[in-house]
This record gives structure tokens, C-alpha cells and sequence, in this order.
């Protein structure tokens, strides 16, 4: 399984608007789908997607994100506030 670090979105076109969505994970769910649907069809010239995601557990849309030129970023640790915030920080 592959996760992007904060490294790697600082390297895209800085004229690119960049838009963070915070899931749970990349599954089938209601929210996650119209996401989807957003990103195949969005301009990804001029909009950059992101999906920070709380599990390390693989999403359904994990692949075809990063087959869209998306980033699927690990942000661990959700119930535990101390070590969740520091890392969502840094992203």
C-alpha cells in the first residue's frame, strides 16, 4: 500500500488550486462516491485532489485515485487527539 507524504503535494503546479478532502477512507459510502465522481470529472489541470483518509486499512477508490493523478494521504491516529493533531498539521 502506498500513501503520499507531505513531500509529495508540495511538487504540483503551484498555479493548481489544491482541495483537501478528510474521509474516514476511500469506500463505497455515499460521500466518498460523488467525490469520485467529482474527481473523474473535474479539470485536474487547474484542480488538485487530495483525500486525507484516518485508516491504514486499503479504500475501494484508493487505486483509481492515484490513477486520476490523485494523492490518498494517511493521517493516523484519529482518537487520540495528541498524536492526530500534530500530524494533520503537518499535512
Amino acid at each position: 500500500m502506498h500513501y503520499t507524504n507531505s513531500r509529495d503535494i508540495q511538487k504540483v503546479d503551484e498555479h493548481s488550486i489544491r482541495i483537501l478532502h478528510i474521509v474516514v477512507g476511500m469506500n463505497r459510502g455515499g460521500i466518498e462516491t460523488w467525490l469520485m465522481y467529482i474527481l473523474r470529472h473535474i479539470d485536474r489541470d487547474r484542480f488538485q485532489m487530495y483525500f486525507l483518509v484516518n485508516t491504514a486499512q486499503p479504500g475501494a477508490y484508493d487505486e483509481e485515485i492515484r490513477a486520476l493523478d490523485s494523492k490518498v494521504i494517511l493521517c493516523s491516529h484519529p482518537s487520540q487527539s495528541w498524536l492526530y493533531a500534530p500530524n494533520s498539521k503537518r499535512i
